[in-house]
């Protein structure tokens, strides 16, 4: 028959045994924190945070994709801006080819040779669009080709001129519709992807960072209760064999 005292120090022993095992726990939970800097470890640890730290992480990955292509599009829409403005840049040689070659003192071998410049630089337009996406070529200008109505040999140089002037003016435009673009389209989404990456990161930091003051304190708390326990139950212990040593003598 086990006595009430018996029974008395089984249950304050095993309690004892059920508060070192909780801060041992404690302990072992603190110090992973501090080694990790995280407060998540296991998904145990906080299985809704879990849940809320991973639909943020892949928010993340999925932003990044996002900025990655958009940087593709933007270096894309810079190659034909550069090229357009090549393209700028030989029609004005052309539209100074013109004006030379429409001051009336040229001999024939001259305006041969100026509308043997313009071909050249007709083919140099073709050459650049060949090569860029979304640049047009010179089938606008067919006309000042050698034999066409506007050539500077024997053609009508007004009309030259005025369809000169009007490919430099749809080259104008399409320059500022690839800025407007980037600047209203690009630049403003990218501000708010910025924005966007900031929130989730911060709020995956809450979620997921220990906080190392936090963490310090209750290592050093369960530390000083593991200690304590343990104490406890070696006291436990001795008056455990104690009172064995008592009932033997009765």
């Amino acid at each position: 028959m086990i006595s009430p005292l018996g029974q008395n120090s089984s249950a304050i022993y095993g309690q004892l045994i059920n508060n070192h095992n909780r801060n041992a726990r404690s302990v072992f939970t603190a110090t992973e924190r501090l080694s990790t800097g995280k407060q998540i470890n296991h998904a145990s640890d906080d299985p809704a945070g879990l849940i809320a730290a991973e639909k943020i992480r892949g928010d993340i990955v999925e932003l990044n994709g996002q900025s990655r292509a958009s940087s593709y599009e933007r270096s894309q829409l810079h190659i034909r801006e550069s090229a357009i403005t090549q393209v700028q840049g030989v029609l004005n040689e052309v539209r100074g080819v013109l004006v030379s070659a429409a001051d009336g003192f040229n001999s024939p071998s001259q305006l041969t040779a100026y509308q043997q410049q313009i071909d050249a630089s007709l083919d140099a337009i073709d050459q650049i669009a060949n090569g860029t996406t979304g640049v047009s070529n010179s089938a606008a200008l067919y006309e000042l080709r050698s034999g066409g109505a506007a050539n500077v040999v024997d053609g009508d140089m007004e009309a030259a001129l005025a369809l000169v002037e009007d490919k430099q003016s749809a080259i104008v435009n399409a320059r500022a519709a690839i800025g407007a673009y980037e600047r209203a389209e690009l630049d403003t989404i990218e501000r708010l992807r910025e924005d966007q990456q900031v929130i989730n990161l911060q709020t995956l930091s809450t979620l997921e960072d220990a906080d190392f003051a936090t963490e310090t304190a209750n290592l050093a708390r369960s530390q000083t209760l593991t200690k304590a326990s343990i104490a406890l139950l070696a006291l436990t212990n001795r008056d455990k064999e104690s009172q064995m040593r008592l009932l033997l003598n009765i």
